[in-house]
């Protein structure tokens, strides 16, 4: 019970890798910790620019208690 960061690593590792493909828009999803939605819309290729670049996303959640 209380506050948790959490942090999540991505990346994308097929689409696009050594070539010229934009593949923008093609893996879209939300993210949910616990019923909480907590970004919406994440496009890995987008941010991260595909090559097997990472991605990092912490978010701040509180969790009263139970399984995360």
């Amino acid at each position: 019970r209380g506050q948790y960061r959490v942090r999540l690593h991505f990346a994308e590792p097929w689409f696009g890798v050594g070539g010229e493909l934009d593949c923008t828009g093609w893996r879209v999803f939300d993210i949910a910790i616990g019923s909480e939605i907590v970004e919406s819309d994440l496009d890995i290729w987008k941010e991260s620019g595909g090559d097997h670049q990472a991605l990092v996303r912490s978010y701040e959640v509180h969790h009263p208690g139970g399984i995360l």
